[in-house]
């Protein structure tokens, strides 16, 4: 997988992917997430886009101690 992350002011992050695999043209897909942190808490999205019908979404939640 190839991936990069732009952060803006340590608490708002926009994310992209592209995961290659070399021996299956067809299970390639591109990611495409947002992100976001407030004093101990995590909200992050994700999607991912691939050559079929299914297009799976992502949420997590998460709290640091």
């Amino acid at each position: 997988m190839i991936g990069a992350e732009i952060c803006y002011q340590e608490k708002y992050f926009l994310r992209a992917g592209y995961r290659i695999n070399l021996s299956e043209t067809k299970n390639q897909s591109i990611n495409l997430g947002i992100g976001f942190n407030y004093k101990k808490y995590t909200i992050d999205y994700s999607l991912e886009m691939n050559q079929g019908l299914n297009i799976p979404h992502r949420v997590s939640i998460g709290h640091n101690f």
